[in-house]
């Protein structure tokens, strides 16, 4: 296993109880009705299995009103009325939204918390970080399936008039966002899941709209099977251009009843590119109540309003991030606080977009130019939380002693190596805050095992993965690597994402599927774009990939050797499909791969040969 996925634990987070003072803020109301019908029916429906509820959530899905079964008045003191007009004026007010239906309940108190209504939510239950419901987590999760998986519970119920009331929601989430900026544990060691809640959490600020993009190209690929070359495409190498790309296709080759699909892509992809992250930061800027914050956002905002290349408009943007983000902790008002982590979004989604362009110039780029991008992309990831200060001064330090004009080849792989903990950095640190949602909410829906991964590829991790990338292949040609393809040695076409050894029988992806038996060591071929992979022993993935691709987090996180594999090679290994097969790929990028011979033995103990056959 290669050295760079050795030592990388998380540092232990403190996790306390909180308390939010009543003298800082007031509460909207009570606990609504509907909350306390969830907690009266806990104990009653806890027991409903996840099989059960995944069915509910199907029909959910189908339903007019989803996850809701009328709309009601929820007053502050607890009355709840029908919807006429100012119908709590003599309850002290309240708030109109959908009311849960039965099965709601059911999946709420069973420790699922769907359908949420942020107007709804307590503050307290949001802070408290031991809270069993993980609910920031869960929101933020439901925000997700919402985007990709066309609206989720809400597919049929986005219509349903009075189940949310939009100026309410963004009310409420700005209210969430701030009572967690007040807290200075969570922003000393929850920074980068407030950063997700500013993504996520409707509050008139930013939204994480790259995801939707995302999400209606794989839509658009599961009714029209044939975007899907142009689904790979702006899942893994998206650039403003793809705009038109889609329009082209939907004229050229797209279905009549998809025509309204394709557009309203196009459109949003033509969003993305065209936010104006000057004026943004300008706007914190009036916002902000701190004169020094005020200035410096208004400082970057003229920085990037200057004409340059696109070298010079990610190093500005990067370090605006990252200086953003030295500033948080030290300003006193939540105010403050969210309008430089609003900056910093819009930064780092910038920085997303300058870089797509520059990813097509990789091979031409001078080294030093290389290196730099990866120092800034870096930077950006510090500013956006998902590295810490100390690995961000870890990955400074190793660029820095890659400046010199003449570095030992040696060196320069090993440096490289160090510089390949990123992409793992930023996957744990999602990991370390949303994996208890993720596991406990795949029991129910599987999609939310995707939300890691399509944040990072939406981040500029994407882009550093691909300089680095980039580097590496560099360095192995330096260092005259060579590698097996049974009876051939290449010395290009085969590139090392994951080591490791194994052995098992070779299969396409259309052979294991059609198998009887299917071996848990098979050793498969894959696209890059699987949705799901089953038990391997080792992956040779098609065509292109990275440290970010969805098969390589996969293959990560089993600890299987992934190896991408070259057009020019891929008639030789499906030639070889059935076939028993030794893969074998080193720290230092060599790959192997021969027909099992009895030579191989040796890279194996004796005990697990006789479990294998067991």
């Amino acid at each position: 296993m290669d050295k760079f996925f050795h030592s990388l634990t998380h540092r232990t987070l403190l996790r306390r109880m909180t308390s939010f003072g009543a003298s800082l803020w007031v509460f909207l109301g009570l606990l609504s009705a509907t909350s306390a019908a969830e907690n009266r029916t806990a104990d009653s429906n806890a027991s409903v299995e996840p099989e059960t509820i995944h069915q509910w959530i199907e029909d959910m899905k189908a339903g007019s009103r989803g996850p809701f079964q009328r709309i009601r008045w929820f007053c502050n003191d607890g009355t709840v009325l029908p919807p006429t007009a100012y119908a709590c004026a003599a309850h002290g007010g309240g708030r109109q939204h959908g009311e849960w239906s039965e099965r709601t309940q059911q999946i709420r108190a069973a420790g699922y918390p769907i359908g949420n209504v942020l107007a709804a939510v307590e503050l307290q239950d949001v802070l408290t970080a031991n809270d069993p419901n993980i609910l920031l987590q869960s929101i933020l999760l439901e925000q997700f399936l919402i985007r990709v998986d066309d609206g989720w519970i809400l597919r049929k119920a986005r219509n349903y008039r009075g189940a949310f009331q939009a100026e309410a929601e963004e009310r409420s989430a700005r209210r969430i966002l701030l009572a967690l900026l007040a807290e200075p544990d969570w922003v000393e060691n929850r920074l980068a899941l407030i950063h997700e809640a500013a993504r996520w959490l409707p509050h008139g600020g930013v939204a994480a709209t790259s995801a939707e993009v995302r999400a209606l190209a794989l839509e658009l690929h599961r009714l029209d099977p044939g975007f899907a070359a142009l689904r790979n495409k702006i899942h893994s190498k998206p650039d403003p251009a793809d705009a038109q790309r889609v329009r082209d296709y939907a004229a050229r080759a797209g279905r009549p009843g998809l025509q309204d699909h394709y557009a309203r892509l196009a459109l949003r992809i033509e969003r993305d590119s065209d936010r104006n992250t000057p004026a943004f930061l300008n706007e914190q800027a009036d916002a902000a109540r701190d004169r020094a914050l005020a200035q410096t956002l208004r400082n970057h905002a003229a920085m990037l309003q200057r004409s340059g290349d696109a070298s010079e408009e990610l190093a500005r943007a990067s370090r605006a991030s990252a200086e953003l983000r030295d500033r948080i902790a030290n300003l006193h008002d939540p105010v403050d606080r969210l309008a430089a982590l609003d900056a910093i979004v819009v930064l780092e989604f910038s920085v997303f977009k300058i870089t797509q362009p520059l990813r097509n110039r990789l091979p031409e780029v001078p080294r030093a130019t290389r290196l730099a991008w990866l120092g800034d992309t870096a930077r950006t990831l510090y500013g956006s939380g998902l590295i810490t200060p100390a690995e961000w001064s870890q990955l400074a330090n190793t660029l820095d002693r890659l400046q010199s004009k003449e570095v030992p080849l040696k060196t320069y792989r090993e440096r490289l190596d160090e510089l390949a903990r990123l992409p793992v950095w930023a996957h744990r640190r999602l990991a370390f805050h949303f994996s208890p949602a993720i596991e406990r909410f795949r029991a129910i829906e599987a999609q939310t095992e995707g939300y890691i991964t399509d944040r990072l590829r939406g981040s500029p991790a994407l882009f550093y993965a691909d300089v680095l990338e980039s580097l590496t292949t560099d360095a192995n040609q330096l260092s005259g690597v060579s590698h097996r393809l049974f009876d051939a040695t290449v010395s290009t076409g085969l590139r090392s994402l994951n080591p490791g050894v194994a052995r098992g029988t070779l299969y396409t992806l259309e052979d294991f599927l059609k198998a009887r038996d299917r071996p848990e060591n098979a050793i498969l071929i894959v696209p890059e774009t699987l949705a799901d992979l089953p038990p391997v022993a080792g992956i040779l993935t098609e065509h292109e990939g990275n440290q970010l691709s969805h098969v390589q987090l996969l293959a990560r996180n089993l600890g299987i050797p992934n190896i991408v594999v070259d057009d020019s090679h891929l008639a030789v290994l499906r030639a070889h499909s059935g076939q028993k097969v030794f893969l074998a790929s080193s720290p230092g990028g060599v790959v192997q791969l021969q027909l099992y011979g009895a030579r191989h033995d040796a890279y194996f103990p004796k005990h697990e040969e006789k479990q294998a056959t067991r």
